[in-house]
């Protein structure tokens, strides 16, 4: 039980945070982009 509780709390706090920093958010966003070209270059 607390190996799931401890994941989603973090998620929690994280979102909460999340919204706190558009700014951080914009960073965030382009980084998965880039991850996401650079999974889809791999196939």
């Amino acid at each position: 039980m607390f190996r799931y509780l401890v994941p989603f709390l973090v998620g929690v706090y994280v979102g909460q945070e999340y919204k706190k920093l558009p700014r951080i958010k914009d960073e965030a966003d382009k980084y998965i982009k880039e991850i996401k070209n650079y999974l889809e270059n791999l196939k």
